[in-house]
């Protein structure tokens, strides 16, 4: 199954990828810890982790497909990721950190584009 990128407004087609290889993801994590005089334990302030926030490598066939999403992907705007093979790695998302564009080294013949991502809600 496809892995597809729409921005919202959905002003143009998808951002399909020949393939995304590489995704990871952090979450952050909000309790909070407080040392207490005169005490061995600590008191804690418990928080639900943050929503995800890392990398994706998109992988283009072509320099021209690869530059339009780079481009794509600089524009302001909410992202949706659909992933057919791996539903839980769906969300919404903004670009955040870094895009990076570059031929693949070993093969001289793909483009891999990193999409920096922060999950929201959606």
């Amino acid at each position: 199954m496809a892995q597809t990128f729409t921005r919202t407004p959905a002003l143009t087609a998808p951002i399909v990828p020949d393939l995304v290889q590489v995704y990871s993801h952090a979450r952050e994590v909000r309790n909070n810890l407080h040392a207490i005089a005169g005490r061995a334990d600590v008191e804690a302030t418990l928080k639900a982790a943050g929503l995800r926030s890392g990398e994706l490598v998109a992988i283009f066939g072509d320099e021209v497909a690869a530059r339009a999403a780079d481009a794509r992907f600089a524009e302001v705007g909410l992202w949706q990721y659909v992933d057919g093979d791996v539903p839980a790695a769906s969300m919404s998302f903004v670009v955040q950190s870094r895009l990076e564009l570059v031929l693949d080294e070993q093969t001289q013949e793909v483009w891999l584009l990193t999409v920096g991502f922060q999950e929201v809600a959606g």
